[in-house]
């Protein structure tokens, strides 16, 4: 037999961390209000899509020029969805900045 010592020890949290709990406190109270809440989120994501990259892993590998990268690498874009799926999504100009309007 072995004899198990435990203690609590109280845990501070930062205010950025006591925020994210109140946030979802407040989220679990409007679920548990509206069982709908969730069917009306819209979130979003950025991401990069690569088009058409066909080489192998050895021709990836391979150094390159910077023009050939700037033509052949992905794209970045915004995509904006909710529980059914995409709604809108767009891909940013390269030369433009992502918060960039």
């Amino acid at each position: 037999m072995c004899q198990i010592l435990t203690k609590f020890l109280p845990c501070v949290l930062t205010e950025g961390q006591e925020n994210h709990v109140n946030t979802c406190q407040d989220l679990e109270g409007t679920l548990a209000s509206d069982p709908q809440f969730v069917s009306k989120v819209i979130t979003g994501a950025e991401m990069w899509v690569y088009r058409g990259n066909t080489e192998t892993k050895q021709q990836s590998s391979r150094w390159k020029s910077q023009s050939y990268r700037q033509v052949h690498c992905g794209e970045h874009a915004h995509c904006f969805f909710d529980i059914h799926g995409v709604l809108h999504y767009e891909f940013v100009p390269q030369e433009q900045t992502v918060h960039q309007h």
